[in-house]
């Protein structure tokens, strides 16, 4: 089933999913989809290449320091969904010094994505935010975990129409 925002905003413009590829570890290698913050948040301006993916902690980045921010600074931040608005983890993860957030939803299974909407707080964000299934999110965090490693090498976002599709390695959890 498919999500449908409706908002009374007429600045909302539904914004096109993203891509991005892990390259390390080998475990992680594949392409993944993310659907960007729709109310909030900037676009990716640039590329971002062979950038570190850290698992911030708390999980939820809803803290005002996180425990591990001095991993964080020039980093991209993958976060967990539930504990306080996408908005205000977007806030924190700016405020730790992150250039990107990658939220992934807190129920495993989930197969559905979520638009991101702002908590009606008047805020923003000033860095990118993006939304990836449970299932990947999970996935990538049990991975580091696993192989005691503190961040995958990411890059995004990647432009998807360029890759043949027997090129496209997607994760194959998610072959359904």
């Amino acid at each position: 089933g498919n999500t449908f925002i409706t908002s009374n905003d007429e600045h909302i413009h539904y914004k096109e999913d993203v891509y991005f590829e892990i390259l390390e570890p080998q475990t992680l290698r594949y392409t993944f989809k993310a659907r960007p913050a729709q109310s909030f948040g900037v676009p990716f301006k640039e590329h971002l290449e062979k950038v570190p993916l850290i698992v911030v902690e708390p999980s939820d980045a809803c803290a005002t320091l996180m425990t591990n921010r001095y991993e964080l600074v020039s980093n991209v931040g993958l976060v967990e969904r539930g504990g306080c608005s996408f908005l205000s983890k977007c806030i924190q993860a700016q405020n730790s010094g992150l250039v990107a957030v990658i939220v992934y939803d807190n129920k495993e299974s989930s197969d559905e994505y979520v638009d991101m909407i702002d908590d009606n707080t008047k805020r923003n964000c000033t860095i990118p935010a993006v939304y990836i299934l449970g299932r990947d999110g999970y996935m990538i965090r049990r991975h580091l975990i696993a192989e005691q490693l503190k961040s995958a090498i990411i890059n995004i976002p990647i432009n998807e129409t360029m890759i043949p599709l027997s090129k496209r390695r997607n994760p194959p959890w998610n072959l359904i």
